[in-house]
C-alpha cells in the first residue's frame, strides 16, 4: 500500500514544470541572440537525424526528451531532499541544475557520436545553456517549495543565504 504522503508524482511535477520555465528562457535567449538553438531542438538531436529536428514530429520528440529528463531530475531532487533534508533547498536546486548542465548537456550529449555535430559549440550558446540550467534548478527549488507548502509535507527552512540568492537572481 502506498504511503499517505507519496511524493513521487509531485517530485516529477516539480521537474516538468521547471522545464517549462527553462523552455521559456530558451525562447527568450534565442530571440535576443544569446543562443543559436532552442533547447528542445538540441534534445531532439539526441534521438533523430538532423534533417528531422525542426519538423513537427521532431519538435515533439525534443519536448518529450526534455520533459522526461526534467521529470527524472525532479524525482532525483526530491529523493535527495528526502535523504539530506530541505535546508538550503534553493542552493541544492541550483546545484542540481548545474549538474544537469554538466552531465546531460555537457558530457553525455557531447559524447554521443551522432549528436556531437548537432549541438552548439560556440561559447555564447554554451554559456546561455548553463544559465538556462541554473534557472531550471532555481525554479525546481521554488516549485518544490510551492507544491510541498500547499501539501504541508515538509517544514520550510528558508535561510538568509537562500533569500540573498533569490534577490540576486530575480
Amino acid at each position: 500500500m502506498p504511503e499517505r504522503d507519496d511524493r513521487f508524482v509531485l517530485w516529477l511535477l516539480c521537474g516538468v514544470i521547471s522545464i517549462f520555465v527553462r523552455e521559456l528562457y530558451s525562447i527568450i535567449a534565442k530571440t535576443i541572440g544569446l543562443q543559436k538553438h532552442l533547447i528542445w531542438n538540441i534534445a531532439s538531436g539526441i534521438f533523430i537525424d538532423k534533417g528531422q529536428v525542426h519538423t513537427p514530429l521532431g519538435i515533439i520528440v525534443g519536448f518529450l526528451g526534455d520533459f522526461v529528463t526534467g521529470g527524472i531530475i525532479g524525482f532525483l531532487y526530491g529523493l535527495f531532499l528526502k535523504w539530506r533534508g530541505n535546508q538550503h533547498y534553493i542552493v541544492k536546486g541550483i546545484v542540481f541544475g548545474m549538474a544537469t548542465w554538466l552531465l546531460v548537456f555537457g558530457m553525455v550529449s557531447h559524447m554521443l557520436p551522432l549528436t556531437s555535430k548537432e549541438l552548439p559549440r560556440d561559447a555564447l550558446s554554451v554559456f546561455s545553456s548553463f544559465i538556462g540550467h541554473v534557472i531550471y534548478g532555481y525554479s525546481l527549488a521554488l516549485i518544490y517549495k510551492i507544491l510541498f507548502k500547499v501539501k504541508n509535507l515538509h517544514h520550510d527552512h528558508h535561510t538568509k543565504m537562500e533569500h540573498s540568492i533569490s534577490l540576486l537572481i530575480f
